[in-house]
């Protein structure tokens, strides 16, 4: 018993700081030095993400729906609650982090819900798997010579069917240290991924299910050992971050693809259902709500 209870900390060490931490940390690093540079400012990311995609060139795809409970609208709505989750309770990072296994599913949620709201955007068959989505997503968004250009990096990252990294020269990002540091971890990242699934492309999104399903189903006790604020810190800064960007992201495609009167109506209900019920004020989704007013309005 005494020889399992020393082994413990050696598992942590192999099955999370030397594998799923530098992947979360390279990812978020990625972003921030592009669009979080403002410290710990989401709200600056935000700005900077929909300026950059507003020059990536004209966004040609268009749908009509008032309904307000078609399954993109309910998905969309999902991820925003997903989010709340994560970030709650905003004020308080030691209650917050506390049970680090359960943030990382929430910011898994958080984004698979708004990936598969995209996809149900132009698919309605039944998705009965979250590996779908991810190759729906994939090969028809990241793989796309119009979609892809909507989606910025480290977020439009993919392995094609070779197994090449897809990134174009102004993609791997113009800093010394992430090519050095970063790129390489998320490359392995995602190359381990492609050697254990048959998927033709392979993307962040994949890893990301690999995540949830390692931490849900086999090892979440061992974060009783989660050690050490740097540990604590990183694990917090990747998960917001990789739900706020993949968000953002998602956000100003629908807001771009069915219009901003169609999309207000959903913030409105769903900040005031959470503000009266929780008394909750999700001040995240707010000051992004009020960026996309100001510069995606019709």
């Amino acid at each position: 018993m005494v020889d399992l209870i020393a082994e413990l900390p050696n598992l942590f060490r192999e099955r999370y700081l030397n594998t799923h931490e530098k992947y979360l940390k390279s990812i978020a690093d990625i972003s921030s030095i592009l669009y979080f540079k403002e410290g710990d400012n989401l709200e600056y990311g935000c700005e900077l993400i929909v300026n950059k995609l507003l020059s990536a060139g004209e966004f040609s795809e268009s749908k009509y729906d008032e309904k307000f409970e078609s399954k993109y609208f309910r998905n969309l709505r999902n991820a925003w609650y997903h989010e709340l989750v994560l970030n709650s309770p905003e004020d308080d990072f030691d209650q917050r982090i506390k049970f680090a296994p359960w943030k990382i599913v929430q910011c898994y949620y958080s984004i698979i819900a708004g990936i598969s709201a995209l996809i149900r955007c132009f698919y309605t068959v039944k998705f009965d798997n979250h590996k779908k989505i991810a190759a729906l997503f994939t090969n028809d968004f990241l793989n796309s010579n119009t979609r892809r250009n909507f989606f910025l990096p480290p977020f439009n990252y993919y392995l094609d069917q070779q197994g090449n990294f897809k990134a174009s020269n102004e993609e791997i990002i113009n800093w010394e240290y992430g090519i050095e540091n970063h790129i390489p971890y998320i490359k392995e990242c995602l190359r381990n991924i492609k050697n254990n699934q048959t998927a033709r492309r392979i993307s962040i999104l994949h890893y990301l299910i690999k995540l949830r399903n390692w931490v849900q189903y086999e090892d979440a006790y061992l974060f009783f050992l989660l050690y050490g604020e740097s540990v604590k810190e990183n694990l917090d800064y990747s998960l917001k971050r990789l739900s706020y960007g993949y968000m953002v992201h998602v956000e100003f495609f629908f807001i771009k693809l069915f219009g901003w009167k169609y999309l207000e109506p959903q913030f409105d209900v769903f900040i005031e259902k959470v503000e009266d019920n929780l008394d909750i004020e999700p001040s995240n989704l707010i000051k992004r709500f009020c960026i996309y007013q100001d510069t995606l309005q019709d």
